[in-house]
């Protein structure tokens, strides 16, 4: 289990997940089978979209990680089935539960995104601009099917959706810029030109400076209670931000910290205080 935790970045995923229960929490039904399906189907979709990152990684880049270590003992196919397997499993338990086809359609569209985000062809990460593109989309097609489990269409509860998408893009602001920064030697060392590569590191910071506190603006779709955790949180991401502009800073520590414990606070805390 510890292995497999490696190989599928569960902790990177744990935080992730809290995405589900924003659609549940803004939901009037909150139907609690219906939200344990969609984190279960939602925790298979992302193993896949890690490890299938993780692979090209260490056969492109040469990054030392679980999987690609397993594909380098046992051969290519056994790797990429290896990272295929969750892919798989997320949609046959789609199936099985009989979930919405809107919902499936988000779901199919979330596994093709981080493929051609990650794969040797057409490798979306690559491109500056894309890479950033990519990673939103890829996360806001999680949201979009966990809405499309509580909701029939788009439209219906679109209130909470806006407020969780716009959440939802400031995070990507910091944490990519962080994930490129923290990535920075590998990049330079393999000629990967990333969006934030091409800003520098004050570009990227100024950036983040623009798009974090962007919740913030929404505040008549939010509440009271939400505007403050918003303005709260968008204030602590915003310190993470300007103190990338230090030449020495660990990127790799600020990069676990904020999709680790901070991110999975976020989401709760937006959950609490009932959507």
């Amino acid at each position: 289990m510890i292995w497999m935790g490696r190989v599928y970045r569960f902790s990177d995923i744990l935080p992730i997940l809290a995405l589900s229960l924003l659609p549940f929490a803004y939901s009037p039904e909150r139907e609690i089978g219906t939200l344990a399906i969609d984190i279960l189907i939602s925790f298979f979709a992302l193993s896949f979209a890690f490890s299938i990152n993780d692979l090209f990684d260490s056969r492109i880049t040469g990054e030392r990680n679980e999987i690609g270590r397993f594909s380098g003992i046992y051969g290519r196919l056994p790797g990429i089935s290896l990272s295929a397997l969750p892919a798989f499993l997320s949609i046959l338990l789609a199936a099985l539960f009989g979930i919405p086809p809107l919902a499936m359609g988000a779901l199919l569209a979330f596994l093709l995104v981080f493929f051609l985000y990650s794969a040797e062809f057409p490798r979306a990460r690559d491109y500056p601009g894309l890479d950033f593109v990519f990673n939103i989309l890829g996360y806001f097609l999680i949201l979009a099917k966990s809405h499309l489990m509580h909701f029939k269409a788009l439209s219906d509860g679109l209130p909470g959706l806006l407020a969780s998408s716009v959440f939802l893009i400031s995070f990507c602001a910091v944490a990519e810029a962080i994930h490129e920064l923290a990535h920075e030697r590998e990049d330079r060392a393999s000629g990967r030109k990333t969006l934030f590569a091409l800003l520098g590191r004050k570009g990227a910071v100024l950036l983040g400076i623009v798009l974090v506190p962007l919740p913030v603006l929404f505040l008549p779709v939010y509440g009271f209670w939400h505007t403050g955790t918003c303005v709260l949180f968008s204030a602590l991401r915003l310190s993470r931000v300007i103190s990338c502009r230090g030449a020495s800073r660990d990127y790799s520590s600020l990069r676990k910290r904020l999709f680790g414990r901070e991110e999975l606070l976020i989401h709760l805390a937006l959950f609490l205080i009932g959507g």
